[in-house]
């Protein structure tokens, strides 16, 4: 997808790369290209020396889930289409790669500041902004999280394979 719109040989020179994926483009776009075993076609094949992938996925889940905040914190790893990404990603990509993908939710301000008093343990700030981040997990090894047998072990011992976070962005809720 990226080594056809930009120079080859360059592109097989890359070794990490970041990228900005939003749920609605997901199925679309991105779990073809990812999950792809293609010689010709596929991230793999595109940027053969790629050793590190950092994935921001910005997703609606958060909002569209029955539930407190509380109760969504807790259960973050089960958004079905941060699984679709997180399972793509992991068929071809982790092994000898560092993946961290950071899953993006804006949440009112009052729930983050809520769970940050619950939380803060778990729970660091970014910026000024008021954003705030979980560490790194395992993917699948998270509280709530529907694991795949095996994947929260996979790699642990290098330093790699597939981990997520989870990224909170404060917004305002707007009067009408």
């Amino acid at each position: 997808m990226f080594g056809w719109a930009h120079n080859l040989a360059l592109a097989k020179q890359i070794t990490s790369l970041h990228l900005w994926v939003r749920d609605r483009d997901l199925r679309g776009l991105w779990t073809a290209y990812l999950s792809s075993t293609l010689s010709y076609r596929s991230l793999s094949a595109d940027f053969p020396a790629l050793r590190v992938v950092h994935i921001c996925f910005r997703s609606g889940w958060w909002g569209a889930v029955e539930g407190d905040a509380t109760d969504r914190f807790l259960r973050w790893q089960a958004d079905p289409k941060l699984r679709e990404l997180c399972l793509s990603l992991e068929r071809v990509l982790v092994g000898d790669r560092v993946v961290r993908v950071s899953c993006v939710y804006r949440v009112p301000a009052r729930d983050v500041q809520s769970l940050l008093l619950q939380f803060p343990e778990r729970l660091n700030r970014l910026g000024m902004d008021g954003v705030v981040r979980t560490g790194w997990e395992r993917f699948g090894a998270g509280a709530g999280a529907m694991g795949v047998a095996g994947s929260g072990e996979r790699g642990r011992e290098e330093g790699r394979g597939l981990d997520v976070a989870l990224e909170l962005c404060p917004v305002e809720p707007v009067l009408g």
